[in-house]
């Protein structure tokens, strides 16, 4: 178990629009093929112009990094001072891809 932050890209799509709930945005964060269960990372939500975690999906990768083989068991998440910290689940040195939702609460 190791803190695998300065090894995960993480990505910003422009916002998708107000939902009701504030403008809402999906990250991706894409941790490497390395990445083993109970891993965690950190993403500072301020930087995607947010303060909201609205929720989380991740797939694994083949080991060739050719193939979405499965969805990850939802990881653990929580969200302190701003920062969303993600504990990976169910991944033995398998790449990781995770959609974010996050919203500015507008």
């Amino acid at each position: 178990m190791a803190n695998i932050t300065s090894s995960v890209g993480v990505y910003a799509e422009p916002l998708l629009g107000n939902s009701g709930r504030g403008n809402i945005r999906r990250i991706y964060a894409i941790a490497p093929a390395t990445t083993d269960t109970g891993d965690t990372f950190d993403i500072i939500l301020s930087k995607y112009g947010s303060g909201n975690f609205m929720g989380i999906i991740g797939f694994k990768h083949s080991t060739t990094n050719s193939v979405v083989v499965d969805m990850v068991p939802a990881p653990t998440t929580s969200v302190t001072a701003g920062v969303l910290t993600v504990t990976v689940g169910d991944s033995t040195n398998e790449k990781s891809v995770y959609k974010i939702l996050v919203s500015d609460g507008s």
